[in-house]
């Protein structure tokens, strides 16, 4: 919290004291949960001093609104101090982000990082301004750090630049809600409410431009990293500032767990599934990471045998996109989508066949193909994509109810691949104890999965949160309800003309069991209710 904060005694904040400027945002990011900045420009030695704070702010869900001037490309700056007859601007030219990121230090890599993780989470809002009626910039270095009780809000000469910051001779003055001075009180209150007016657009002498372009560089060039690895980072980043040798960057050509280490479930799952021979299902709670166990049990293998390959079925082109960016995670970087949106996947393919062919061994070469269950059940593909080393080979199949359908479920005596990994929430198909008896067989399943990790299970162990359910009821429309009414009929006569047959695994039945439920799912009225 703000209040427990050790500020200094005279609310300046200079460079070269105790009390310096990095100290100040260092000590109010780390105990605020909103944050207010107007500031001049950029630099490209700005960003680190938030950078070591940056994550943990964002993980207490922490929210930014920020004003920045029209200075973000190097045409910006060549004009300005033409116009002002200054001496040259030290600012970042953010409209080259790509070729910007190649100059990155590790400090500036995890602003950046973060920055792009609250605009995916929609926690940040930029402004971009320029005085309307003259042809000078937005200079204002000021700003408001609030915890929900508390505001520390600040002023000063210092840019978010090096020299502003650690060179030059800057100060901050600091203001705190705690204060019982009257004009402090005022100079807070005017300071929120004109902060408020720019981000509303209401001040008519500003000239608003927009922060698209900019938004859209920091989405598209920076990682797209979790806030456990942005924490992790930062720790490191403080260790490093302690003067402790600490090593942050990875190779990015050497595969290897994505965070510290795996969770202890997590390593459970891998040692349950090397006991039953490398097959297995994993019935795991939405939110528990099925996907970066199932890939752990592939890093296992790359550890153990230098090389990591892999098929991964997934339901829909979507995951096909979310599966890349977990496998790049882990630097499995040799990644093939098969899919209706890569044309070239037959050529890819084909060269990894060269490339096993030539080898002696086949462990020089590693991949990863992820294809939707659609593509790989057409005959062409299949025949493409199950023509690869048997033994060395990891099958994954996400959302694993979908090998149970009658497109798949025909492939799978064919499928030739000894390493198999099932993955979903729900592994088991509503009124088709056919489908569930293949899937459980093909992946060495008897009486139990040979890995689940429930939601309650979850929840106890913090790994999820706790939440509530508010039910909506939706009614069916009169020809939905005939249509309901009608299959039930049905399903009742049946059920009393086949009592004693094997009842459940009857064809006829699960297509009226199935056709009936589809009711309920496509059900009209849901849309409207949501």
């Amino acid at each position: 919290m703000l209040r427990d904060v050790v500020w200094s005694d005279d609310g300046m904040y200079k460079v070269g004291d105790v009390y310096n400027p990095e100290r100040f945002f260092s000590d109010a990011l780390n105990n605020s949960s909103e944050f207010d900045l107007q500031l001049g420009y950029f630099s490209s030695a700005t960003i680190s001093v938030l950078a070591t704070a940056f994550a943990s702010f964002i993980s207490k869900g922490g929210k930014i609104r920020l004003v920045i001037n029209q200075i973000v490309s190097s045409k910006d700056k060549e004009s300005i101090t033409r116009g002002l007859g200054e001496s040259p601007i030290d600012c970042v030219d953010l409209s080259d982000f790509e070729l910007l990121r190649e100059t990155f230090d590790e400090y500036q890599e995890q602003f950046f990082n973060c920055l792009a993780f609250m605009i995916r989470n929609k926690t940040i809002d930029i402004r971009i301004i320029r005085p309307k009626l003259t042809n000078g910039i937005a200079h204002t270095k000021s700003g408001q750090f609030r915890d929900g009780d508390s505001v520390t809000s600040f002023i000063g000469s210092a840019n978010f630049t090096l020299g502003g910051l650690f060179t030059n001779l800057e100060e901050i003055k600091i203001d705190r809600s705690d204060s019982l001075d009257k004009m402090t009180q005022k100079r807070i209150q005017n300071q929120k409410k004109d902060f408020d007016a720019i981000m509303a657009r209401e001040k008519k002498y500003i000239e608003y431009l927009s922060p698209d372009a900019l938004i859209a560089a920091i989405r598209t060039y920076s990682d797209v990293k979790d806030i456990d690895e942005l924490l992790d980072v930062e720790s490191k980043l403080k260790e490093i500032k302690k003067g402790k040798a600490v090593s942050i960057v990875k190779d990015t050509n050497v595969p290897c767990f994505p965070f510290d280490e795996p969770r202890e479930y997590q390593k459970l799952a891998f040692e349950s599934w090397k006991k039953n021979k490398q097959k297995g299902l994993f019935a795991m709670a939405t939110g528990t990471g099925k996907t970066i166990t199932s890939l752990n049990c592939l890093l296992e293998i790359y550890k153990h045998s230098g090389y990591y390959k892999a098929l991964i079925l997934v339901p829909t082109i979507t995951l096909v996109e979310q599966w890349e960016k977990e496998c790049r995670k882990f630097h499995f970087n040799k990644i093939i989508k098969v899919s209706s949106k890569n044309n070239n996947w037959k050529e890819e393919v084909a060269k990894i066949k060269i490339g096993e062919r030539l080898s002696s061994t086949g462990k020089e070469n590693s991949y990863i193909i992820i294809s939707t269950y659609s593509s790989f059940a057409k005959e062409r593909t299949f025949y493409d994509l199950n023509d690869f080393p048997k033994g060395q080979l990891l099958l994954i199949a996400d959302e694993v109810h979908n090998m149970g359908s009658k497109l798949i479920m025909k492939r799978l005596p064919e499928i030739k691949y000894l390493r198999r990994i099932g993955l979903s929430a729900t592994p088991d198909r509503q009124y088709d104890e056919e489908g569930n008896s293949a899937i459980n067989s093909f992946f060495g399943v008897k009486d139990s999965y040979t890995f689940e990790y429930s939601m309650e299970e979850a929840i106890r162990n913090g790994v999820l949160c706790r939440y509530c359910y508010y039910p909506h009821i939706v009614k069916l429309t009169d020809d939905e309800m005939a249509e309901y009414v009608l299959l039930s009929e049905k399903i009742a006569k049946y059920y009393s003309a086949n009592q004693n047959s094997h009842i459940k695994s009857d064809p006829i039945l699960t297509a009226l069991l199935l056709k009936r439920k589809r009711i309920i799912h496509k059900a009209a009225n849901k849309k409207i209710v949501f």
